[in-house]
């Protein structure tokens, strides 16, 4: 498979900014007009989620203004007649979303309440998806969570949620997956597998992240039987003490009588650099 061939690239405004620097006014009011004419203009807003009450409402900030989405608003269900799932409302919490200003209630008044919908922007981007996104396409995405046993959670937009399975995740051996991703940040990644509801809703997504890595044969020619080189303690296994070289490359060091810990440095001599088997053996000669 050309993993370089077909890639998706949401366009910008279908993407939910991590930080949002907006305008900044020099007193409320102005940032309220300009969310009202945003109903005319059918203008998007990013803002800050501050809240998710008990019936999965949400607040938002935006440029200092609190405005409400409700439950159904936040975004599409994969059962047109079901409601919102309250768990994906309380994951908003800490997050910046774009929205729409959809009505405006008490306007005149001093307790005016603005209120948003998040649900156009998750329609484009699943119609999008529908059309283009396909086993082979290579997406970008967002790790929202990550869990040992399971794999890494992956939001590539419009609430679509892929996994990347712990086999997929490397192309060299995990032990924890927190050693090679963290929450938040953004990967890239390939569709493996592809499935789809009678209405056409994404339900399954398994995406492959290690056939995007560099591959062994290209790291590796950076290292060569003899040398001595700075390694970290990874994991202590039956089979060798599991060192990483580089963020997608280990080295197998043998056991001695020395006791070792996890994330220690220690000073490594290379005994075989062996491309068949992709692996790379050494000694510990120290810790550091």
């Amino acid at each position: 498979m050309d993993t370089q061939k077909s890639i998706i690239n949401l366009d910008e405004k279908l993407f939910e900014a991590d930080t949002y620097y907006g305008k900044v006014f020099e007193n409320l009011d102005d940032a309220v007009q300009e969310l009202k004419d945003g109903i005319k203009k059918n203008t998007y807003f990013t803002g800050l989620c501050t809240k998710c009450d008990a019936d999965g409402n949400l607040t938002v900030d935006i440029n200092g203004v609190t405005c409400i989405m409700e439950r159904n608003e936040v975004s599409v269900p994969n059962d047109e007649e079901g409601d919102v799932h309250k768990g994906l409302c309380q994951k908003k919490v800490g997050s910046y979303i774009k929205a729409k200003v959809v009505r405006i209630e008490n306007e005149n008044e001093e307790n005016q309440e603005i209120y948003l919908s998040r649900r156009g922007l998750i329609k484009e981007v699943r119609d999008y998806y529908e059309k283009n996104l396909n086993v082979g396409v290579t997406v970008s995405g967002k790790i929202m969570n990550i869990d040992e046993k399971k794999g890494v959670f992956v939001d590539i937009g419009g609430d679509i949620i892929g996994i990347i399975p712990r086999n997929l995740l490397e192309n060299l051996f995990v032990t924890n997956l927190t050693d090679h991703v963290s929450i938040g940040e953004k990967v890239q990644s390939i569709v493996f597998e592809l499935k789809k509801n009678n209405d056409g809703n994404i339900v399954h997504l398994v995406l492959d992240r290690k056939s995007l890595l560099p591959k062994f044969s290209k790291l590796a020619t950076n290292y060569k039987r003899g040398e001595v080189v700075l390694a970290k303690i990874k994991s202590i296994q039956k089979n060798g003490i599991y060192c990483s070289l580089d963020k997608h490359l280990d080295i197998i060091c043998d056991f001695d009588n020395q006791i070792y810990r996890t994330n220690q440095n220690v000073r490594v001599r290379i005994n075989s650099v062996k491309y068949d088997k992709q692996r790379i053996t050494g000694t510990i000669l120290e810790k550091i």
